[in-house]
C-alpha cells in the first residue's frame, strides 16, 4: 500500500514539475528578444514608443502626427487565431495595406523576426506572426520631411518589444 501511495505522489510531483517547467509562452515565442524596455504605448503584448507629437486618434490603435510640415498616421492591428502562414496573411491583406510582396523582406528587430516592406504608395508596413497572433503596422506618411520620417521609423523600430 505504501508503494502505491508513494508511486501516486511521485507521479503527481512529476506532473507538477512538467507543468511548472513547461515554459512560458512569451519566453518560447521570444527566445532571442534582446534589450527589452517597455514602451509608452502598447497593443496587447506589443509595446512601443512613438516620436514626440503623436496623438492617439479615435479609440482604436491609430496614432497621428500633424504639424506644419508633417502628416503621418500609424495604424496598429492585432489579429488573433490566425491559421495561415505569415506570407498568406500578408497576401490576403485583411487591413487594406496593399503591401508589395516583392518589396517585403525579413528583418530582425530587437531579436524578433518581422516582415518589413513598403507599398506601391510608399507607405511602410511591418508584420510579425507569434504563435497564432499576427501584429501588423502601417506607417502612412501623407506629408513628411525626410528627417521626421526617419526619426519616426527609428523611434518605432528601436522600441518594438513584446511583454
Amino acid at each position: 500500500m505504501k508503494k502505491k501511495v508513494f508511486l501516486v505522489l511521485l507521479v503527481l510531483v512529476g506532473v507538477f514539475t512538467l507543468t511548472a517547467c513547461g515554459g512560458n509562452k512569451k519566453d518560447d515565442i521570444h527566445p532571442n528578444q534582446t534589450g527589452y524596455v517597455e514602451g509608452k504605448y502598447s497593443i496587447d503584448d506589443l509595446t512601443f514608443n512613438l516620436s514626440e507629437g503623436f496623438k492617439r486618434i479615435y479609440e482604436e490603435n491609430f496614432y497621428e502626427l500633424v504639424d506644419d510640415n508633417n502628416d503621418i498616421t500609424i495604424y496598429f492591428y492585432h489579429d488573433k487565431e490566425v491559421d495561415v502562414n505569415i506570407n498568406d496573411f500578408i497576401e490576403a491583406d485583411p487591413h487594406g495595406f496593399l503591401p508589395n510582396m516583392e518589396k517585403m523582406a525579413v528583418t530582425i528587430i530587437n531579436g524578433n523576426e518581422w516582415y518589413k516592406g513598403i507599398t506601391d504608395d510608399n507607405n511602410y508596413v511591418y508584420f510579425i506572426k507569434l504563435g497564432e497572433d499576427v501584429y501588423s503596422i502601417l506607417i502612412l506618411p501623407t506629408i513628411a520631411t525626410d528627417a521626421t520620417l526617419t526619426g519616426v521609423i527609428s523611434t518605432l523600430e528601436n522600441s518594438l518589444y513584446f511583454k
